[in-house]
């Protein structure tokens, strides 16, 4: 009479033989595809794959977004029909080379720098010199 540990360990026999057959597979899979991509010049838009480089299927959202936090569904709705705006440039510096762009919270070194007594218009990195100067009229 077979036990169910004499199945599991069948089960996991053949698992292990199954995996090393599909890496096996999967090589040649991939040889053959990329030498298709070469010939044709396909491109990862032309499949249907992301910017992300995740195969989207038409009319389906993407796998993630449904686990994704409602917070982050919220801002990429919020980003408008052309998608996400990108990275925004550093707005504050301070000593020790820490940033922020001046949206979403505010960071603890800058929370801290202002407890200490500076202002957001001394963390400015681009901050308007109090000097002007004149600038020269070309010549011609």
């Amino acid at each position: 009479m077979t036990t169910l540990a004499d199945i599991n360990r069948q089960i996991a026999k053949l698992q292990k033989q199954a995996d090393a057959i599909k890496q096996r597979e999967k090589k040649g899979i991939v040889a053959s595809l990329r030498a298709a991509i070469d010939e044709y010049g396909i491109t990862a838009a032309e499949l249907g794959f992301g910017s992300d480089g995740v195969a989207r299927r038409r009319g389906r959202p993407p796998a993630s977004a449904a686990s994704q936090p409602a917070a982050s569904k919220a801002v990429r709705r919020s980003a408008g029909a052309k998608g996400s705006r990108g990275p925004v440039p550093a707005r504050y510096r301070d000593a020790d080379g820490n940033t922020w762009s001046g949206r979403g919270k505010r960071p603890n070194w800058f929370k801290a720098a202002l407890a200490a007594g500076r202002t957001p218009e001394d963390l400015l990195i681009n901050a308007p010199s109090s000097v002007a100067t004149a600038v020269e009229p070309i010549q011609s």
